[in-house]
């Protein structure tokens, strides 16, 4: 799946959600995926919303970056993002 969305721009950090990890408020099999810029984010979300992978639909949020560390990936620092 991530080659389908390493197409849209540079990925800086993904990170599969495994079954044992607990206490993340998301699902295992979700995929966090952050990118180089916004806009390669905002295109990637755009083409991929709703496409098809694995006989599943395939659903994208939305999740500020700031929020990301702060709640998911607790013990890494954000990286600088250009604009």
């Amino acid at each position: 799946m991530l080659e389908g969305f390493s197409k849209f721009g540079t990925i800086v950090h993904h990170w599969f959600v495994k079954k044992d990890e607990k206490d993340i408020c998301a699902e295992a099999g979700n995929l966090f995926i952050e990118y180089e810029s916004m806009a390669e984010a905002e295109k990637a979300m755009a083409e991929m919303q709703g496409r098809m992978y694995d006989e599943r639909s395939i659903t994208i949020y939305y999740l500020p970056r700031e929020l990301y560390y702060q709640n998911y990936k607790k013990s890494l620092t954000p990286p600088q993002i250009k604009k």
